[in-house]
């Protein structure tokens, strides 16, 4: 089975997450020690890590970097509400991950827009599986807010495609 390490800080992000990527192994940390634990219990196989941008503590950035000195050809997602230029400024130099097999999400983020990402980079889940955003699910009838705990003031707005997914049309 195809194995994601999942690295998000918000729990109502977390299990948009977990459930976009229904059939994937997910492992989850919400702390870059916790993630490179994950890592290191599970004898470094891992085929993708999809990572917050910005957390409390640390960065994706980081972790991606010490992951990618175990797993050179590691691919890497990363998420992020704040704009380019403040990625290299804030969180580390985002172009030391090079280019090739990194892909950058804007939040909120969208159901559809996170799927074909992981399949561009890992191939489909290895089960079939329903997944959020297609016209069939229940997910599909609105958008989901989701609070910030760290900002309560700002809400993640997780919205399904207007049209059915690119496996379900």
């Amino acid at each position: 089975m195809k194995t994601i390490l999942v690295l998000e800080d918000e729990p109502p992000v977390m299990d948009v997450l977990r459930r976009v990527l229904k059939g994937y192994a997910i492992w989850e940390a919400t702390s870059a020690e916790q993630a490179l634990a994950r890592f290191l219990d599970n004898h470094r196989h891992i085929d993708l890590l999809f990572s917050e941008l910005a957390l409390r503590v640390s960065s994706g950035i980081y972790v991606a970097l010490l992951l990618r000195s175990e797993v050179p050809d590691l691919k890497v997602i990363l998420a992020s509400r704040y704009p380019p230029w403040v990625w290299n400024s804030d969180f580390g130099d985002v172009a030391r991950l090079g280019d090739k097999a990194v892909a950058i999400l804007p939040k909120p983020l969208v159901p559809e827009q996170i799927l074909e990402t992981v399949q561009g980079f890992i191939g489909p889940a290895e089960e079939a599986e329903a997944h959020l955003g297609c016209r069939g699910s229940s997910a599909s009838s609105g958008a989901t807010k989701l609070p910030m705990r760290s900002a309560p003031n700002l809400v993640y707005t997780v919205r399904p495609p207007d049209v059915g997914c690119s496996q379900c049309g």
